[in-house]
This record gives C-alpha cells, structure tokens and sequence, in this order.
C-alpha cells in the first residue's frame, strides 16, 4: 500500500461502482463523491482485446442512477473504493485503494499507445503486474475478492517486458483488467 504521507494532498475520490445486468459488455453506474460534490455515471465497456478496451460513458441524474440500480447483476455487490490521481511523468496514475485489502492497492495509467514506455513514480513498488489477470477487473471484485496473502508472491518476478530496467512500463495498463498492483 502506498504511504499515505506520498498521497496526502492529491487529488482523491470515493467510488461506488456497481454492475449490471447487461448483453452489451461490462455495465455499470459508478457515484463519485470529490469531497461535496458527487458526480453520477452510467458506462458500457466493450474489450477490443486483452489490453484495450472502447467505453461509453455519461453523466447521468441521481434520478436515473437510482432507476439503473434496479437492473443490478444478482451475484454482484458494490465495489467501494477510494481512487487517488498521481500525476507524474506527464501521465496520471489512478491508484485505487480498497477496504477489503490492508497491504495492497492497483495502480493503472491510460497511455495512447500499448508499446507507449513510461516512468513509474519512484515512491510506488510494483509488487505485481496484472493487466490482463481477470481476478483483478472491477466486475471480478464485485463478485469475489481474492485474498490478500495470495496475491502477495515475494518469489514472483515482475515481467522484464513490460517493466523495463529504469522502473518504466513498456505498455499501458487498463482499468478495467488490472493493473500495476502496488504497495
């Protein structure tokens, strides 16, 4: 988990994310509270492939989120979660913090190219790559959380081709399947 102290002053957010039932890819409605002001959002999500995805968002009324939570997935529950937006290297990091892991975090960056390399922020330790790994998709958590000592792995090594020798990131990460997981 990153020290507090490194986020403390940046940007942040509470999130409730919730899925549902839907044939038109990845649905859900998300309320984001930035200290008052609380801002509604309906988004569909299409994957282009294991890297990439196309979304349609929009804003929507507290009216119409309500309305939308009645098509709720049944297995399903409300993936709460405080991002955290850390501008470094001229990318945006969004650090999503749980409050179902003590130790563990999942830090993402949208790039305009997949083989686009970029600086980590030197106060984050990648512990774990995980784009592409399902377990780690907001829709996942919404339906099980894996436990926390199973994704710790000190054996486990971060893919070379993905994060080069100076902490930099050959590809981009997506929101939605994962991410860098830090601590």
């Amino acid at each position: 988990m990153p020290d507090s102290r490194d986020l403390s002053g940046l940007d942040a957010s509470a999130i409730a994310q919730t899925y549902l039932v839907s044939e038109r890819g990845a649905e859900r409605v998300r309320e984001r509270m930035r200290g008052v002001r609380v801002e509604y959002t309906h988004t569909i999500k299409r994957r282009i492939d294991g890297m990439s995805s196309e979304e349609d968002e929009r804003v929507i009324t507290r009216a119409e989120y309500d309305r939308l939570l009645s098509e709720r997935e049944i297995e399903g529950s409300v993936v709460e979660k405080t991002r955290v937006l850390l501008p470094y290297g001229g990318h945006t990091f969004e650090i999503d913090i749980y409050p179902f892991w003590k130790r563990v975090a999942v830090m993402e960056v949208e790039v305009e190219d997949e083989d686009e390399i970029f600086e980590l922020p030197p106060q984050i330790k990648v512990i774990k790559e995980v784009t592409g790994d399902g377990r780690f998709s907001n829709h996942s958590l919404s339906r099980r959380v894996p436990d926390e000592e199973s994704l710790i792995d000190p054996a486990e090594d971060i893919d070379v081709e993905r994060i080069d020798g100076d902490g930099g990131c050959d590809r981009g990460c997506d929101p939605e399947d994962g991410a860098q997981q830090h601590d």
